[in-house]
């Protein structure tokens, strides 16, 4: 019984008319008239005396007219002369507007006075000539109380009584439609008017809304909205997004206009209209692999290479029994060989290849042999054998499945008048038919039959729902696995009632126009009770009969990989646009997708303040962790920070007060009652502090503890985290992603996919899940990425959701089949090696390249071919993936569409660097994302490049590095890096210190040479110091996941500056060594020991210097990244150049590598 709370702004009871009345909200028509009564006659007008007024409503008999106190008043002419002597001369009645807020219905004295035939309908009907006006009348305006006033007959109105249509009833119906154009508001802002989306109407300085053209009712006064010539001045894109497009007659309509149960487009061959039944229009165009070859036709002719081509041509290669056709009830063989052996042996026990029908003369089950379906001759009752007599009505909008021999002009009828009266045949035999079949109703057998209740039919009612159907109404049919085949249930039902879906009758009397009607027992001896009503917080009244003014705010949150698993208190409020920011209400929820972090503000503006009723829906992100908050300058906000919201085109900015003060620019003091460790956040309107509670605590000051997830019977399992919900004494378990679950007790399934050698593995691979859903519903596609390691370890996958196909997209429309189960089986453990086998091969591949260039509707036709002469599992079209599964003893092709293009990029936020594309396995809740690399850079962010010479330790080795694993365990090149370091850091080490004992000595540093010997010998070791150190910080750090930001952003600018500088000093040097034996050559004797030693140390600190200033590009340029993709968290040390400073440092490194080697 409706309304529930949560929908009472749109809802009412099924059983009553408000479906109706557009111009009310009240779900009681009979009282929402007398509340409209009272309004317009409540009180005498200013203008009339009491007698007057009184006299007036019985004569005219409004509102009531069986008012007991009028026959006192108006009998004979006693009520006419009343009027006479207390009216004035001209009046309206009712004395307030009865459309648009100024259109009146007026009467004169004279008019009531002189009445010869009594008759209460207004001698005028009055407006206001500024609203509206351009009524085509030839009669002559009579001013009155700013108005101007019409007999009604000028109007040209179709109400056959203004006063049953406007005050008794107030249906409002088609004098509404014919005056509508006098509530067309006026706009005087030509900025508005001019937009692209608005239509400006002829002589009047009213506009309208481009979706109110052609939409049958006049907006504009002189009806030129309504003007096919108006319309067409449009722009293509225009009338597409504003009206829809009947294909049949070519032409558009408005989209008002669709769903009135009038058909506005044409009437196609199904006898449907497109503009009511909008399915149609899909059933009609796109080409379905399920409805192929089914004996119907479903497309529309299309024109290919000349010839007219449906679903229904072409079909030698396709068989109509299938599983898509296998016992649905309809023949969609001639013979009907796909419903033979299709119901269960508890009935009758038939031979195979035999249908199940009624005998014509004793209604008993007989067996009737396949071959004599469609015949010629009836053999079943209601010619359920021959489905070809109905089949001329094939696509009527009614089942016309049942044939009565004896009624020669119309035999065919349907199944919903059998056993009621509705089907007049041999009425003998239709009473013993009926007496048979017991309780079964078939006036309910579309909601009998409605697959829901499928499973719990007993096998004779499965029968009698499949029996004397022609054609059912034509309908979009999705991909299945499941084969229908005889089965009976292992409950039978003696009758239908128990799937009946019971409903509550309502009391005639409902007392209230919303909410609950509630008995209230005053007193239980004397029995004696009272109506009252519990409303909803939309409205209020002793009824319920008066809505709140009031925002009704749906929202969806959207939160983005970065924020999964992640709780947030999301604070909604209703903030008044004054000094004293008064927050009006407020809502907290706790959103799964705290920590006591501040991610960002979101404002959703209210358009329209004159309204009393707000409704808005939005869509709202969650800023991403990385985002920095939106800070700006504004220097008026004296105890708070100036924030900006986030969502916000126009830069709003707010003033985010510090605690204890307020307003709009945190200049009013007020003292925070919330506790110390919670957050206040504002002022309500009754004075109080708004606080935002830790997760721990709830209450409006947060005193309340909530020890919810400390009680002994709620324990997350399995690490799930315990989030409580505020005040509701429930909690949520957020749960790893190997588990799901109420409190994470469930084990997600797992699949371990591991990899043939033969098979060439890209870096990253796509994981397709299918959720094949039951009746007759859209397949749920779902995506995740994983990253293959180098040593091609299996990759374990976790998915807690429901699939039953999972394919694994190695490189770009490169398939491999992986799992098809067509029972969900929960919480299982797949393991599964890869083969070349398990690929699915493009049809190309199989058929020639002519045949790829074939129309879909061609090619599909042939999709079985490949299934039943290759050993194949599966294959892929453009459109569809298809699968090769058995049916029967043959082996068919059952293919799902599957976009092959489709690529979810990341919505907002690119996380991928230089240039990379981010893809995410969901636009609307993604969990994980990838990046897709360009050419010379990789990475989980591409953020390593080989272009140049920017390649660090980090780029080279730290992919390789596996989180959380023991060394042992590591990957052959981690292993082997780490042995060539220590045997490196070891020999680098002997060599630096025995050079420099060696060269320590002054009869060795006689020369230059021995000091650039001894200088070579100190930058080798602190060469190899920093390279061990630089080794086993990275190793660390990627094994152990070191979070230390300060300490790993100063190794990176440091190390790796200060090993540059190592290696291209050593390198000086040692040109530095050859230069000094050249010159000791040349001069021979004449060589000046001394002069080359000061020669050295000078040129030593002139390299030192050159080197160092040189390589500072170095450092400028590095900084860490953090990565958390696909449940991997890693820092980062990378160098990225700007072009300019990239050719700069291959310059650079060109010098510092190629002088010293041309030096030596």
């Amino acid at each position: 019984m409706e309304p529930k709370f949560a929908n009472d702004d749109l809802l009412c009871w099924e059983s009553d008319w408000s479906n109706i009345l557009r111009y009310t909200t009240s779900c009681l028509i009979r009282d929402y008239v007398k509340y409209w009564h009272e309004l317009m006659f409540s009180s005498t007008p200013n203008s009339m005396t009491d007698i007057c007024w009184s006299t007036l409503k019985c004569y005219l008999r409004i509102p009531n007219a069986f008012d007991l106190e009028c026959f006192d008043i108006c009998q004979n002419d006693e009520c006419r002369d009343i009027i006479e002597e207390n009216c004035p001369d001209m009046f309206f009645m009712p004395p307030t507007p009865v459309l648009y807020g100024h259109i009146y219905l007026a009467y004169t004295k004279k008019y009531i006075v002189e009445q010869k035939i009594w008759t209460n309908e207004p001698e005028y009907i009055c407006y206001d000539p500024q609203l509206c006006g351009g009524f085509d009348t030839t009669g002559i305006p009579l001013p009155f109380n700013n108005t101007i006033c019409y007999h009604p007959k000028d109007f040209s109105l179709s109400s056959g009584s203004l006063i049953q249509d406007l005050i008794t009833n107030a249906y409002y119906i088609s004098v509404h439609v014919e005056l509508y154009k006098c509530n067309t508001i006026f706009r005087n802002d030509s900025t508005f008017c001019n937009k692209s989306t608005m239509y400006k109407c002829i002589n009047s300085s009213k506009c309208i809304s481009n979706y109110r053209l052609l939409d049958g009712i006049n907006d504009c006064d002189y009806g030129d909205d309504e003007q096919r010539t108006t319309f067409n001045d449009l722009s293509f894109t225009s009338k597409l997004q504003t009206h829809f497009y009947c294909a049949e007659s070519k032409k558009y309509i408005s989209r008002k206009l669709i769903g009135d149960d009038l058909c506005q487009c044409y009437v196609e061959f199904y006898q449907m209209c497109e503009d009511e039944l909008l399915f149609i229009k899909h059933v009609r165009e796109h080409i379905s692999f399920p409805s192929i070859c089914n004996g119907i036709i479903d497309l529309k002719p299309l024109n290919v290479s000349g010839r007219n081509e449906t679903d229904e041509t072409e079909c030698e290669q396709w068989s109509c029994n299938n599983s898509y056709t296998r016992c649905n009830g309809l023949w969609n063989c001639f013979d009907g060989a796909d419903e033979v052996d299709c119901y269960p042996t508890s009935l009758i026990n038939c031979p195979p290849q035999n249908h199940v029908c009624f005998s014509p003369e004793t209604m008993e089950l007989m067996c009737l042999a396949k071959d004599k379906g469609n015949n010629g001759y009836i053999d079943c009752f209601g010619a359920t054998d021959e489905p070809q007599l109905c089949r001329e009505h094939i696509y009527s909008i009614e089942e016309i499945g049942f044939y009565c021999v004896s009624n020669a002009e119309e035999p065919c009828t349907s199944r919903h008048g059998i056993c009621n009266g509705g089907v007049h045949c041999n009425e003998k035999s239709n009473e013993t038919f009926c007496n048979h079949i017991g309780s079964f109703d078939f006036s309910r057998v579309n909601e009998i039959c409605n697959e829901k209740n499928t499973p719990n039919l007993s096998d004779m009612e499965q029968l009698l729902c499949n029996l004397f159907i022609s054609q059912v109404v034509p309908k979009i049919t999705y991909f299945s696995l499941n084969e229908k085949t005889k089965s009976s249930n292992l409950v039978t039902k003696d009758n239908v009632n128990t799937v009946s879906i019971t409903r509550m009758d309502l009391d005639s009397s409902v007392y209230c126009h919303r909410g609950l009607d509630l008995r209230v027992s005053s007193d239980n001896d004397e029995n004696l009770t009272n109506f009252t009503c519990l409303c909803p917080a939309s409205y209020y009244g002793h009824t319920c009969q008066y809505q709140n003014q009031r925002v009704s705010l749906t929202i969806r949150f959207q939160a983005f990989y970065d924020s999964w698993r992640i709780p947030f208190t999301i604070i909604i409020s209703l903030i008044d646009n004054s000094d004293q920011r008064i927050i009006h209400s407020y809502e907290q929820i706790t959103f799964i997708p705290m920590k006591n972090s501040y991610r960002g503000s979101l404002l959703v503006p209210i358009p329209f303040n004159f309204l009393p009723i707000q409704r808005i829906a939005v869509l709202l992100n969650i800023p991403y962790i990385t985002d920095n908050h939106k800070g700006c300058s504004n220097k008026k906000c004296i105890h708070g920070e100036c924030i900006q919201y986030f969502n916000d085109p126009n830069n709003t900015t707010f003033c985010q007060c510090y605690r204890g003060w307020t307003g709009r620019y945190c200049t009013i003091p007020h003292q925070c009652k919330c506790t110390s460790d919670s957050l206040c956040i504002g002022v309500s309107s009754n004075n109080r502090s708004i606080c935002i509670c830790p997760i721990n605590r709830w209450g409006s000051r947060c005193l309340l503890h909530d020890d919810v997830c400390q009680q002994e019977n709620i324990i997350c399992q399995n690490g799930g985290k315990c989030i409580p919900m505020p005040s509701t004494k429930k909690f949520e378990c957020i749960c790893s992603k190997e588990f799901f679950g109420e409190k994470c007790e469930i084990p997600s399934n797992k699949i371990s996919l591991s990899f043939d050698k033969d098979l060439v593995l890209p870096e990253t691979m796509l994981i397709h899940f299918i959720e094949v859903k039951q009746n007759n519903a859209p397949p749920e596609i779902g995506v995740t990425f994983k990253k293959i390691s180098i040593n091609r370890k299996p990759v374990i996958i976790f998915w807690p959701r429901i699939f039953h196909i999972v394919f694994v997209e190695l490189f770009p429309k490169n398939y491999y089949l992986t799992c098809l189960e067509s029972n969900y089986n929960q919480s299982t453990i797949i393991e599964k090696q890869l083969k070349s086998s398990d690929r699915c091969p493009y049809i190309g591949e199989i058929f020639n390249e002519t045949f790829t260039k074939l129309h879909l509707i061609r090619r599909i036709k042939y999709f079985h071919v490949p299934c039943s002469n290759l050993q194949l599992s599966c294959f892929y079209d453009d459109a569809y993936l298809c699968l090769c599964m058995n049916f029967g003893n043959q082996r068919m092709a059952n293919c799902i569409e599957f976009n092959h293009t489709l690529k979810n990029d990341c919505s907002e936020k690119n996380i991928c660097k230089n240039g990379g594309q981010c893809l995410q396995d969901s636009t609307n809740c993604p969990q994980t994302v990838m990046c897709v690399c360009p050419t010379c850079f990789y990475g989980s962010q591409c953020q390593f490049s080989t272009n140049g010479y920017g390649l660090s330790l980090d780029a080279i080795l730290g992919n390789h590095i596996q989180q959380y694993v023991n060394i042992n365990d590591q990957t052959i090149i981690v292993k082997i890096s780490l042995i060539l370091t220590v045997l490196m850091t070891f020999t680098g080490l002997m060599d630096g210190i025995c050079s420099l004992i060696t060269f320590k000595h002054k009869d060795i540093r006689k020369t230059g040479c021995g000091i650039y010997l001894l200088s070579s010998s100190i930058t080798t070791l602190f060469t190899m110091i920093l390279f061990f150190i630089k080794f086993h910080i990275l190793l660390i750090s990627q094994m152990i996941f070191l979070t230390n930001h300060s300490f790993l952003q100063f190794q990176c600018v440091t190390i790796d500056y200060l090993l540059r500088i190592g290696l291209n000093m050593d390198q000086w040097l040692n040109a530095c060594v050859a230069y000094e034996r050249t010159i000791i050559v040349i001069k021979e004797l004449n060589f000046d020991k001394k002069k080359s030693i000061k020669r050295a140390k000078f040129i030593i600190m002139i390299l030192l210097i050159l080197v160092v200033s040189t390589n500072i590009i170095d450092p400028i340029h590095r900084s860490l990244i953090h990565t958390d993709v696909n449940d991997e968290k890693r820092i980062w040390c990378i160098i990225t150049y700007s072009s300019f400073a990239e050719k700069f440092n291959i310059i650079l490194n060109s010098f510092h590598c190629c002088v010293p080697f041309i030096i030596n």
